[in-house]
């Protein structure tokens, strides 16, 4: 168990250089920030303005990180 960290990171990075994939931006993609969040014309974007409301984050977690919930 002393070498998971090293094991997975090694896996990952040699997984990794296999992967040929390139991100490139599509064409007609905006960026999108808080400001324009703030002046999005009215209905244009109302998809995108409801995702980010539904998921913003309301108040800080008040569990640990590696908190497990109890089983069901």
């Amino acid at each position: 168990m002393d070498f998971v960290y090293d094991y997975m990171f090694h896996l990952l990075s040699e997984y990794a250089n296999l992967l040929k994939f390139e991100p490139t931006i599509p064409p007609g993609a905006f960026e999108v920030c808080s400001e324009t969040m703030a002046c999005l014309e009215g209905n244009k974007f109302w998809k995108l303005k409801n995702f980010m409301v539904e998921s913003m984050v309301k108040c800080p977690r008040d569990t640990l990180p590696c908190t497990m919930p109890p089983p069901l």
